[in-house]
């Protein structure tokens, strides 16, 4: 019988590939490693909320609404308040304003400049007895006289010319009604969805508005070159001489400088105004309008004005939002180390008194490692930051550490 064969072949097979397969592994982990190091360093990168919020101080205090009639108020860049229950009420003569605003669309008007030229028609000329005979608030006319815009805009918001307003109309689009649905599509393009206009003058007590629809195209109508000049013109002067004052009560008083009234039986008292007011330590545009005031009270309207417009003063409050070494955000390099950010200055915020504003918070430039304490990582603006102020820098309070070989061979971003 043949001798057993021993398996020594097998064996020395199987102990020839493990150094294969250690080789295989080796060269693996290399690369990996390998990776690893060659890898781009991740950004640092701003940590937590991008919006913070923070509650300015004190309480809002309730304007002192008029006992009767309806108003509202706005502060240029801090919205409108407005009374309880608006409701559209007759505009009188502060339709003029529309009429001025789509007027000045039509034929734009540098400051100090008259503006092109218009004649009045000789069926408006025939009208004005009867106008007179109405009562109506009116300037003298004959056919072909010449008015330029400029005139006829302080005739229309001075004197509060209803044939003016009628000629202006004409002189736009072509006819009265072609003109007053252009004034309801500009309306509804301001956003203001509580008025209809069904003439240009506002002596028909079918044109009506709210408070806060006037002070939305008042505000407007000032974005125009030349509106606010011929808005407060203090006087308006006939060819003959004769001058007629502006019926603006608080014309140059209160720091107001421009504004319209209204008053008809149907309407009452009406009046939209422009004031520039010292509100927490900055000059500022205000602009309030009052409806439905009492017709025979000589007082209830400019004293409600008055009332309002100093209150407005008390609305606003500049505040320290956040102290300069408070921690806003952190930083974090990518490599397992965050580190918080700090302000470098106060972040001071104006708004209503007791309300919520957002302070937001934008990334820097990458920075490197090593960059040193007190390095600009990101910036914070506070929501209604005084005009003029810079954003806040938020910075380092670590040097930004270099990577170590464990934290680079071990990171999975």
């Amino acid at each position: 019988m043949p001798p057993p064969r021993h398996p020594i072949r097998l064996v020395r097979r199987t102990h020839g590939r493990a150094p294969v397969a250690v080789a295989a592994v080796l060269m693996c982990l290399a690369a990996l490693v390998g990776c690893q190091l060659l890898r781009a360093l991740p950004a640092a990168a701003v940590s937590g909320p991008r919006v913070l919020a923070r509650t300015l101080p004190g309480t809002a205090a309730p304007l002192p609404w008029p006992a009767s009639g309806q108003a509202s108020v706005m502060i240029d860049g801090y919205g409108t308040t407005s009374s309880p229950s608006q409701r559209p009420v007759p505009t009188a003569s502060t339709a003029k304003v529309m009429t001025a605003y789509v007027f000045l669309r039509h034929h734009p008007l540098r400051s100090g400049g008259q503006g092109p030229t218009f004649t009045v028609s000789a069926a408006e000329a025939s009208r004005y007895p009867a106008r007179v005979a109405n009562g109506e608030s009116l300037t003298p006319v004959t056919a072909g006289e010449h008015f330029t815009e400029r005139r006829a805009l302080r005739a229309m918001l001075t004197v509060s010319a209803n044939n003016i307003a009628d000629e202006v109309a004409r002189w736009c689009s072509g006819s009265r009604a072609a003109f007053v649905s252009e004034m309801n599509r500009t309306a509804r393009g301001l956003g203001m969805h509580s008025t209809t206009y069904t003439d240009p003058a506002g002596l028909d007590p079918a044109t009506v508005s709210t408070p806060a629809d006037q002070v939305r195209l008042f505000a407007a109508a000032l974005k125009l070159p030349g509106f606010a000049e011929v808005a407060g013109a203090p006087a308006y002067t006939e060819p003959s001489g004769a001058r007629h004052a502006n019926s603006n009560p608080l014309l140059g008083r209160k720091g107001v400088f421009a504004g319209k009234t209204g008053t008809t039986s149907a309407a009452g008292k009406n009046l939209v105004l422009a004031a520039r007011r010292d509100i927490a330590g900055t000059s500022r545009l205000v602009v309030v309008a009052l409806m439905a005031q009492p017709l025979f009270s000589p007082t209830a309207l400019p004293g409600a004005a008055v009332a309002l417009l100093t209150a407005a003063d008390r609305t606003l409050t500049t505040a320290v939002v956040v102290r300069r070494g408070d921690t806003v955000a952190h930083l974090d390099d990518g490599l397992g180390h965050t580190q918080p950010l700090r302000a470098a200055r106060d972040i001071i915020a104006t708004g209503r008194r007791g309300a919520t504003v957002t302070i937001t918070i934008t990334p820097g430039p990458r920075l490197a490692p090593g960059t040193a304490v007190g390095s600009p990582a990101a910036r914070a603006v506070a929501a209604g930051s005084p005009a003029g102020r810079s954003p806040v820098s938020l910075v380092t309070t670590a040097p930004l550490p270099h990577p170590s070989l464990l934290s680079r061979l071990t990171r999975t971003r």
